[in-house]
């Protein structure tokens, strides 16, 4: 199972089915790291493998959709291609439950602490483009996930200003440092 994101830049990288975290456990932020920054996204199930899947049929192959949150280590991000592909690689920086719902009606309002850090009214997203674009080089199965950017990434939390909780629609989980 991989996790396809397309980036606010327009790129389609792909996340280990290893970093996702589906209970909202909390996240430890391991020792050798000390920043974390997030992204949040809109996300649909795939239901239908496929490859160079044209946007008129994107109804074929989405059947649910959510909203989740991504995190990304800035320690290990220096800049670099494989800084970038390190930071998406950790256990546990992509919380998205299983998406259920037939739409993303209603938007997503995420917080830190209580505090919003994020809101969108239900975003205007082409799937059709997205998974276009997502299949474009990448085979997709039963059962990956799709998911878009809602926004550039910014930071979230530092190691010293920990434990911080993080909220949003079927988001609920602690960092700890």
């Amino acid at each position: 199972m991989n996790i396809l994101v397309r980036t606010v830049p327009g790129h389609t990288v792909l996340r280990p089915d290893t970093s996702w975290e589906r209970y909202n456990r909390d996240f430890y932020l391991p020792d050798d790291l000390s920043q974390i920054s997030f992204t949040p996204v809109a996300v649909a199930r795939i239901c239908k493998p496929g490859r160079c899947v044209g946007a008129r049929f994107v109804q074929r192959y989405l059947d649910a959709f959510g909203y989740g949150i991504l995190l990304y280590p800035d320690d290990l991000d220096d800049g670099s291609p494989e800084g970038f592909a390190a930071a998406g690689c950790v256990d546990g920086t992509t919380l998205i439950e299983l998406p259920e719902s037939p739409s993303l009606e209603g938007g997503c309002t995420l917080y830190r602490d209580g505090a919003a850090i994020f809101s969108t009214p239900a975003p205007a997203i082409d799937w059709g483009a997205q998974l276009e674009a997502a299949s474009r080089f990448t085979y997709i199965r039963s059962g990956d996930l799709l998911a878009v950017e809602l926004a550039a990434r910014a930071p979230l939390t530092r190691r010293e200003e920990t434990p911080v909780r993080i909220t949003g629609p079927s988001i609920d989980f602690r960092i700890i440092g």
